[in-house]
């Protein structure tokens, strides 16, 4: 719960040097629970870090990420 939304938090600094809203973070946190739980069966960090990759890969692929405003 806390250690991912305070990872949460940092990916969004880092990329969009900004804080994410509580929605964010609940759909940021839905997202690497789920690519987990979708993931076969295997090393536990290999599967963490294959969805907490996703996630960052994600927030530089986002619109926000691309272009200034």
């Amino acid at each position: 719960g806390g250690e991912e939304s305070a990872r949460v938090r940092q990916a969004y600094r880092l990329t969009l040097s900004r804080t994410p809203s509580e929605s964010e973070i609940a759909a940021a946190t839905d997202l690497v629970r789920d690519t987990i739980a979708s993931l076969p069966a295997g090393d536990d960090s290999k599967k963490q870090l294959q969805a907490w990759s996703g996630l960052c890969q994600s927030l530089l692929a986002c619109a926000e990420f691309r272009y200034l405003q």
